[in-house]
C-alpha cells in the first residue's frame, strides 16, 4: 500500500489518501477502483464490432449500484521509440529496427475507474491505513467491499467479451498515472501560473477544453461509430468513434500529450454524462 509523505509532491498536490492495490482512498471520501483498460486498435472494427463493444460495456455497467461515477480517462503520451527488443536477424528486420529506431510515437493507454463517492462514516485520518484493515464503522466497511465485489463483476462481464480486457492497476501505475496527471508528464511539479487566458506548470503551457451536451445532437442520440470519409475509399471503409476528434486526432498535428477525461454517472435506467474535458501540453 502507497501513503504519500508530506514533503512528497504527490500528497501536496493531489487529494489521494491512500493506494490499496488497485484502489484508492480519496481525502474526500471517495473511494475508487482503477483498471487498465485494453481496446481494439484503431480502424480494425467495422458498425458491428462498435455496437458489440457498446454493448458489452452497458452490460458491464448495469450491474454496478446507483450512483456509481465512471471515469474513463484515454492518455496519449509522447514518446520515442525503442527499437532493441526488434528482431535484427534478417535484412529486413535490421531495416525495420533501424527505420523505426529514435522515432516519435503517441502512446495510448485507458484507465477505467469505478467511483464511489461521498461515504460519511469514513474518517479523515483514512490515509494512513489500509482501507479494509481501518476502524471504521462496520457498515462503511461493508458497503466498501460490496461496491469493490460489484465493480468485480463488471470487469467480469467486460472481460467476457471478445474485444475487450481490463486489468487490475498495481500502486506503482497508479501513482504514476496520477503523477503524470499533476506533473504534465515530467519528473517533478512545477509551480501553478495563470495568468488570464495563459496557464502553466512549471514551463510547460496548460490547455484545458470543457465539453458540454446542451441538446445539440439530434434526439439526443450518437451513432457507436461514424464513417472515416478521408480514410474510406469505394473499395474500403474505415470506421472511427464519434469521439475520435478529441482523442488520436487531437494528437496528429504537434504530437502533444494530452490526457482526454469522461464522466459518467449511473442513475438505474440511464447513465448521464456529467463532464468530458482534455488537458494538452
Amino acid at each position: 500500500m502507497k501513503n504519500p509523505t508530506k514533503t512528497d509532491h504527490f500528497a501536496q498536490f493531489n487529494k489521494v489518501g491512500a493506494i490499496d492495490g488497485n484502489v484508492i482512498k480519496n481525502r474526500s471520501k471517495d473511494v475508487a477502483v482503477c483498471y487498465r483498460l485494453h481496446l481494439p486498435e484503431i480502424f480494425t472494427m467495422g458498425e458491428p464490432e462498435f455496437d458489440l463493444i457498446h454493448s458489452d460495456f452497458l452490460k458491464a455497467l448495469m450491474v454496478l449500484p446507483e450512483g456509481t461515477i465512471i471515469h474513463k480517462k484515454d492518455i496519449f503520451k509522447q514518446k520515442i521509440y525503442n527499437s532493441d527488443n526488434l528482431q535484427t536477424d534478417t535484412y529486413l528486420q535490421k531495416s525495420t529496427a533501424d527505420h523505426f529506431k529514435g522515432r516519435i510515437y503517441i502512446n495510448h493507454e485507458c484507465i477505467l475507474s469505478f467511483i464511489l463517492p461521498e461515504i460519511p462514516s469514513l474518517r479523515k485520518s483514512y490515509d494512513k491505513l489500509s482501507i479494509l484493515t481501518k476502524r471504521n464503522s462496520i457498515a462503511a466497511i461493508e458497503e466498501i467491499e460490496q461496491f469493490i465485489n460489484t465493480v468485480e463483476q463488471s470487469i467480469s462481464v467486460i472481460n467476457s467479451s471478445s474485444l475487450l480486457k481490463a486489468e487490475p492497476l498495481t500502486e506503482d501505475e497508479i501513482y504514476e498515472v496520477i503523477l503524470d496527471e499533476y506533473t504534465l508528464f515530467k519528473d517533478e511539479v512545477g509551480d501553478y501560473v495563470s495568468n488570464g487566458n495563459d496557464f502553466k506548470i512549471g514551463d510547460s503551457h496548460v490547455k484545458i477544453l470543457s465539453l458540454r451536451n446542451d441538446g445539440q445532437q439530434k434526439d439526443g442520440i450518437l451513432n457507436n461509430c461514424v464513417l472515416d470519409r478521408n480514410r474510406s475509399t469505394d473499395n474500403s471503409r474505415f470506421f472511427r468513434s464519434y469521439c475520435y476528434p478529441l482523442g488520436g486526432a487531437a494528437t496528429i498535428p504537434a504530437l502533444n500529450s494530452h490526457m482526454y477525461y469522461k464522466y459518467l454517472k449511473y442513475n438505474k435506467l440511464y447513465f448521464c454524462v456529467s463532464r468530458q474535458y482534455i488537458t494538452s501540453i
